[in-house]
């Protein structure tokens, strides 16, 4: 997590650059000329920034959305809310996340 001081949006950019290099989220391949990243999913407020390293985007039948890591999700049928009960929430999270980046 960043701490920030204030929402200058140059200044946001740098330290978002700066934590995903650290974090090391950027591949050797490009797309459009652009390079390429590793999945992740960005919370901001406007007091701090938090990236979240990706693995997957689906455990069991469930789809992982940024939304998660606030404490939404968004399934399409009863029986996948009842699997993500048992499964557990913060399971669900762990297994997308990366462990030890």
């Amino acid at each position: 997590m960043l701490l920030l001081d204030d929402l200058n949006p140059e200044h946001l950019y740098q330290q978002y650059l700066a934590v995903m290099d650290k974090m090391q989220l950027y591949t050797s391949s490009t797309v459009n000329g652009l390079t390429e990243c590793l999945p992740y999913n960005i919370l901001l407020t406007n007091r701090w920034m938090l990236i979240i390293p990706r693995t997957t985007n689906e455990v069991g039948t469930v789809k992982g959305h940024g939304v998660n890591f606030i404490g939404r999700f968004l399934v399409s049928s009863h029986e996948q809310l009842q699997w993500l009960t048992n499964y557990g929430f913060m399971h669900f999270l762990t297994d997308c996340g990366v462990v030890n980046c």
